[in-house]
């Protein structure tokens, strides 16, 4: 008797260039590379670090996402305060020395209830990599 493995979902990727692909994690094609596998929807993108905050291209930046109403729920939550958060979080922290160009730390950029942030500069002296991520229903 085999034991049939339960399929899971896929995840559906897309960037702003219009290129899509399909997976079974939620691979970003631009932006902070250590999202959690356990998340059903994700954003990233590569921005211009500046003194005053990350200048988001519309071709540097994708979605990952399970089911139409995960990736509305993240764009949703991303438009409605916490993207003007994470860019508030990284000026405070370029301000505050919390962050530099030429070092690598990942920073915590917004943590709420139903989102997380991170990003790095991964030390690339101009280029700032940014990921949010819907955080699992508890």
């Amino acid at each position: 008797m085999s034991k049939k493995k339960k399929k899971q979902a896929l995840f559906r990727s897309y960037d702003l260039r219009g290129n899509s692909q399909e997976s079974e994690s939620p691979a970003l094609v631009w932006g902070w590379q250590k999202v959690p596998h356990e998340t059903t929807a994700a954003w990233g993108a590569r921005a211009i670090a500046t003194p005053g905050g990350l200048d988001l291209l519309p071709d540097r930046q994708s979605l990952s996402w399970r089911s139409e109403e995960e990736r509305s729920r993240l764009v949703g939550l991303l438009n409605g305060g916490a993207l003007e958060a994470i860019q508030e979080t990284y000026a405070f922290l370029r301000q505050t020395g919390g962050l530099r160009d030429d070092q690598g730390e990942d920073v915590v950029l917004y943590d709420g209830p139903d989102l997380k942030a991170m990003g790095s500069t991964q030390g690339s002296c101009g280029y700032f990599y940014v990921a949010a991520w819907l955080k699992e229903a508890s």
